[in-house]
């Protein structure tokens, strides 16, 4: 997109038209403007540099130029009707990530030939692949989205995007394996593959995923269970990755939901409520699991061989550990 040179904006035609230009970051078709107004008042507009030529017949507000809706509406309307918007954008769109891409990917079949708007880049499948419309967007599923999405994101990203999706109920672990499976070429698909394995298995979210594939995935780690729900007088909890006969559980706090001050009453509470019934609580921090994962593992098993009664191997120093270190969730 590029701006015109500025001229006079005084005409109150063109007044009138900037002013609806400007209600909404989205993108209108010559045919629109020239509905709610004239084509010399377009062509002045234009002129102006009030409306900016944005793709092929259609026209964005100068202040709307770099807006994330309007790019994506502008996108959306220059590949209908066989293209749809895909990949990163789409999740933002279905609001399945925070922030919205610089780029907006189009999904495309192979006989589209359109070459890519500068801020646009086309993807073309054999396989055939739904639209549908989110605020007058058109996008394609989540589904799909989550796949094509997944080597553009760096790991974290990717995985914890994917898992929030999954334990909202955004998307349905076994049908996005069954979709994955009809894509053709997936870069990395095999890590995806394991993430939804891990997703049936407990892991929840990204801190979990990584306690569970990278901290506690030894041996001396497998009588402990993951998402295990316990009833206590009424209240339902669900435990992170308790261990049943030694009636320890141990609680990964991340960043999200154990930031603030209420959230840490609340775990004041859930543990006292699980210590009335000989429940020991170890909670761990995101800056723990994912900074010192030997201390984690051998602080584990320290409280379970307390709890258990019993001789728990605990094999090598703290590689890299403080284990003074208080770490808290960052």
């Amino acid at each position: 997109m590029t701006t015109p040179t500025k001229i006079n904006r005084s005409k109150p035609a063109v007044t009138r038209l900037k002013r609806l230009l400007e209600s909404a970051p989205r993108a209108w078709s010559r045919a629109e403007l020239i509905e709610v107004s004239s084509d010399h008042t377009v062509t002045s507009a234009v002129r102006a540099g009030v409306a900016v030529h944005a793709a092929p017949g259609l026209f964005v507000a100068a202040e709307h130029l770099t807006h994330p809706r309007a790019r994506l509406d502008v996108a959306s309307k220059w590949a209908a009707p066989a293209s749809a918007v895909g990949g990163a954008a789409a999740l933002w769109v279905h609001g399945l990530i925070a922030a919205p891409p610089n780029r907006v990917t189009i999904i495309a079949p192979h006989a589209f030939k359109r070459a890519p708007l500068p801020f646009t880049a086309v993807r073309r499948f054999t396989i055939d692949i739904a639209h549908r419309s989110v605020g007058g967007i058109t996008t394609v599923p989540p589904l799909d989205a989550i796949i094509q999405a997944w080597v553009k994101f760096d790991p974290a990203q990717r995985i914890g995007t994917t898992l929030d999706a999954m334990r909202a109920g955004r998307l349905d672990a076994q049908l996005v394996r069954q979709r994955l499976d009809e894509y053709p070429r997936v870069r990395e698909r095999s890590a995806l593959s394991m993430l939804l394995a891990e997703f049936g298995g407990g892991a929840t979210s990204f801190l979990e995923y990584r306690a569970r594939t990278q901290v506690f995935s030894g041996l001396q780690f497998r009588e402990f269970v993951w998402q295990a729900p316990l009833n206590v007088r009424g209240t339902r909890y669900v435990l992170d990755m308790p261990h049943r006969s030694a009636r320890l559980a141990i609680e990964l706090d991340g960043r999200a939901f154990h930031g603030d001050n209420e959230a840490r009453l609340r775990d004041i509470q859930r543990d006292a409520e699980l210590a009335t019934v000989g429940i020991a609580t170890l909670r761990l921090t995101y800056r723990d699991i994912m900074g010192r994962p030997e201390w984690c593992r051998r602080t584990a098993l320290l409280a379970l061989q307390a709890r258990a009664g019993r001789s728990t191997s605990i094999e090598g120093p703290e590689q890299g550990d403080s284990p003074r270190t208080q770490g808290r969730s960052a």
